[in-house]
C-alpha cells in the first residue's frame, strides 16, 4: 500500500502492513487531515518525524481529537491503537474509508449578490430515518457568513429542517466558509456529519447615493461634497481609494 501523507513536503511513504499506518501517527493524522472542510493552523504541534513514543502518542491522540472534532465515532480510542490485529487494522481503516467523505462538502452553495447587499440561502437538511436526529452548527472560515442558528437543530424523522443563512457583502474580494454539521450523540444512533461550502459571487456594484446634478459655467471648476460611511465592524477608521469612473 502506498500513500502520498505530506503533500506540502512531496514526502511518499510505502506501506507492508496495516498497522504500519498507524504506528507514528504521521499517515494516520494526515489521512485525517485532507479530509477537513478548513485546514488552518491544524499542523501545529504535529510531530513529522517523532523521535520517542511520547510524539507518536501525541500525533495519535491529534487525530483521534480532530474526529471527534468532525462527529467522526469509530470503535477504537487512541488508546487501543497500538495493540489492534491486523484484522482489526483492516476494519478501521475500512470504517474511515466509509465516514471520511463525509467531510467532503455535500454542495457547493453561492451566493450571487451586489455588493453590501445581505442575501439569505435556506439549506435543507433532510432526515430520512426513523428517527430524530441533532446537529451542532460549526461555521468554519469567512466571518461574513452568519448562520441563523448559532448552536444546534434537530431533524425530526422524515422531516427537512431549512436552515437560514446569511451573507454580508462587505468587500469584493471572494470570500469562502464550510457550514459544519456534526450530529449530537443520542443513544446508541451515530449519524454522519454533513459539510456545506459557502462562496460569495460579487456581479456588481450598487451606488449608495445618487448626487444631485453638479451645476458649473463652461471652463469653471466647482466642488462638491460626498459622505463617505465606515460600514465595518469593528474598525474605528478606515481608509479608501478615491476612484473617478466616467
Amino acid at each position: 500500500m502506498e500513500t502520498i501523507w505530506d503533500h506540502h513536503n512531496e514526502v511518499t511513504r510505502r506501506f507492508s502492513t496495516f498497522k504500519e499506518v498507524f504506528e507514528d501517527g504521521v499517515a494516520f493524522f494526515f489521512l485525517v487531515y485532507h479530509h477537513m472542510p478548513i485546514k488552518d493552523k491544524v499542523l501545529e504541534g504535529l510531530h513529522r518525524y517523532p523521535n520517542s513514543r511520547s510524539d507518536v502518542e501525541t500525533n495519535q491522540r491529534r487525530a483521534m481529537h480532530l474526529l471527534t472534532n468532525l462527529g467522526i465515532a469509530t470503535f477504537a480510542d487512541e488508546n487501543d491503537l497500538g495493540s489492534l490485529t491486523e484484522k482489526e487494522y483492516l476494519l478501521y481503516l475500512t470504517q474511515l474509508h466509509s465516514l471520511l467523505p463525509c467531510l467532503l462538502p455535500k454542495e457547493t452553495i453561492v451566493f450571487n449578490c451586489y455588493l453590501g447587499d445581505h442575501p439569505t440561502k435556506s439549506i435543507s437538511i433532510h432526515n430520512p430515518s426513523n428517527r430524530p436526529v441533532s446537529y451542532w452548527v460549526k461555521m468554519e472560515g469567512s466571518a461574513d457568513f452568519i448562520s441563523e442558528e448559532k448552536q444546534s437543530i434537530r431533524v425530526e424523522a422524515h422531516r427537512t429542517f431549512h436552515l437560514n443563512v446569511t451573507f454580508r457583502s462587505r468587500t469584493s474580494e471572494p470570500s469562502k466558509a464550510f457550514l459544519v454539521l456534526t450530529v449530537r450523540r443520542e443513544g446508541t444512533h451515530i449519524g454522519s456529519p454533513l459539510v456545506f461550502e459557502l462562496v460569495s459571487d460579487i456581479i456588481g456594484r450598487k451606488s449608495n447615493k445618487i448626487l444631485e446634478p453638479i451645476h458649473s459655467r463652461l471652463y469653471e471648476s466647482t466642488s462638491v461634497r460626498v459622505p463617505v460611511q465606515n460600514r465595518f465592524d469593528g474598525c474605528d477608521y478606515g481608509e479608501f481609494q478615491v476612484v473617478l469612473v466616467e
